[in-house]
Protein backbone atom coordinates (compact mmCIF):
# COMPACT_ATOMS: atom_id res chain seq x y z
CA UNK A 1 0.00 0.00 0.00
CA UNK A 2 1.26 3.46 -0.73
CA UNK A 3 1.75 5.60 2.25
CA UNK A 4 -0.62 8.62 2.79
CA UNK A 5 1.33 11.88 2.33
CA UNK A 6 -0.47 15.11 3.97
CA UNK A 7 -0.28 18.33 1.23
CA UNK A 8 2.37 20.77 2.70
CA UNK A 9 1.82 24.61 1.87
CA UNK A 10 4.95 24.91 0.93
CA UNK A 11 4.63 22.31 -1.71
CA UNK A 12 2.12 24.50 -3.08
CA UNK A 13 4.10 27.35 -5.12
CA UNK A 14 1.79 29.41 -4.39
CA UNK A 15 2.78 33.03 -5.05
CA UNK A 16 1.12 36.53 -4.69
CA UNK A 17 -1.03 38.13 -7.11
CA UNK A 18 -0.18 41.56 -7.76
CA UNK A 19 -4.42 42.48 -8.55
CA UNK A 20 -4.90 41.58 -5.29
CA UNK A 21 -3.12 44.56 -4.27
CA UNK A 22 -5.87 46.77 -5.51
CA UNK A 23 -9.29 44.32 -5.03
CA UNK A 24 -8.48 43.41 -1.45
CA UNK A 25 -5.94 45.90 -0.33
CA UNK A 26 -3.35 43.65 0.31
CA UNK A 27 0.48 43.97 -0.70
CA UNK A 28 3.34 41.09 -0.20
CA UNK A 29 6.47 42.04 1.92
CA UNK A 30 9.33 39.88 1.99
CA UNK A 31 7.54 36.08 2.46
CA UNK A 32 4.45 37.96 3.95
CA UNK A 33 1.45 39.16 2.77
CA UNK A 34 -0.21 42.36 4.71
CA UNK A 35 -3.31 43.85 4.89
CA UNK A 36 -3.20 47.94 4.01
CA UNK A 37 -5.88 48.35 6.50
CA UNK A 38 -5.50 46.21 9.82
CA UNK A 39 -1.79 45.22 9.20
CA UNK A 40 -2.57 41.68 9.83
CA UNK A 41 -1.01 38.79 7.99
CA UNK A 42 -2.21 35.99 5.96
CA UNK A 43 -0.59 32.73 6.78
CA UNK A 44 -1.66 30.73 3.48
CA UNK A 45 -1.25 33.08 0.62
CA UNK A 46 -4.51 31.53 -1.35
CA UNK A 47 -7.34 33.79 -2.94
CA UNK A 48 -9.88 32.87 0.00
CA UNK A 49 -8.07 33.81 2.46
CA UNK A 50 -7.28 37.09 1.56
CA UNK A 51 -10.95 37.53 0.21
CA UNK A 52 -12.26 35.95 3.48
CA UNK A 53 -9.78 38.70 5.72
CA UNK A 54 -10.94 41.72 3.19
CA UNK A 55 -14.50 40.84 3.85
CA UNK A 56 -13.76 40.80 7.69
CA UNK A 57 -12.50 43.71 7.52
CA UNK A 58 -14.83 45.45 4.71
CA UNK A 59 -17.91 44.92 7.48
CA UNK A 60 -16.20 46.37 10.25
CA UNK A 61 -15.30 49.71 9.00
CA UNK A 62 -17.55 52.72 8.62
CA UNK A 63 -17.53 54.42 5.26
CA UNK A 64 -15.41 57.45 6.68
CA UNK A 65 -12.97 55.50 8.06
CA UNK A 66 -12.77 53.18 5.53
CA UNK A 67 -12.37 56.06 2.96
CA UNK A 68 -9.71 57.36 5.32
CA UNK A 69 -8.11 54.28 5.33
CA UNK A 70 -7.87 53.65 1.23
CA UNK A 71 -6.43 57.25 0.54
CA UNK A 72 -3.39 56.94 2.96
Amino acid sequence: MAANRKRKVDNENQQFNDDWTVQYCFVQHQMNVICLLCHSTVVVVKVSNIKHQSMKISTSLSGTNKQLKLNL
